[in-house]
């Protein structure tokens, strides 16, 4: 029985020919050439929403400071080098606003009552600009309602 068992494993070719392993390699390189597009994009994707979160955010603490003081904060306190705006917190103290890492550039401008750009103090609107990783930018706009469709917009 043991001999038997012997002779057959010596018959049995072991391994792939080579056509199997050109199949299998074709087959992998496929399934790359569609996963990578698709990882890159959910990666940009990623950078948008975050870009999203910080305009979110923002418009938090400018409907906050409004809360508390009756008027938005100073424009004069709103934008900076590095483009990290910083604002009072309830106490007036001045605290940072870090913008994730993914997001290039944020902007805030003020807006009265004619639509034209202006100081916090007497200010109807505010509009904030961010700009993320991927180069998309995004308008939350309040005067129009929130965050504004595409990513075309800009503040006035």
């Amino acid at each position: 029985m043991l001999a038997r068992i012997r002779k057959a494993m010596e018959k049995r070719d072991e391994g792939f020919t080579l056509i199997e392993l050109l199949v299998v390699i074709i087959i992998i390189g496929i399934l790359a050439a569609i996963a990578i597009p698709v990882f890159l994009n959910q990666r940009k994707k990623g950078y948008d929403a975050q870009a999203k979160s910080d305009a979110r955010n923002l418009a938090t603490l400018e409907e906050t400071y409004m809360t508390d003081y009756n008027k938005y904060a100073a424009a004069a306190d709103s934008t900076r080098a590095g483009s990290s705006p910083f604002f009072p917190n309830v106490q007036g103290v001045l605290t940072d606003f870090k913008p994730s890492a993914n997001v290039s550039a944020v902007k805030i401008e003020y807006v009265d009552a004619t639509g034209a750009t202006t100081e916090a103090t007497g200010t109807v609107a505010y509009c904030i600009q961010t700009t993320s990783s991927s180069g998309n930018t995004f308008v939350y706009n309040s005067a129009k309602g929130g965050l504004q469709p595409g990513t075309s917009s800009t503040c006035p």
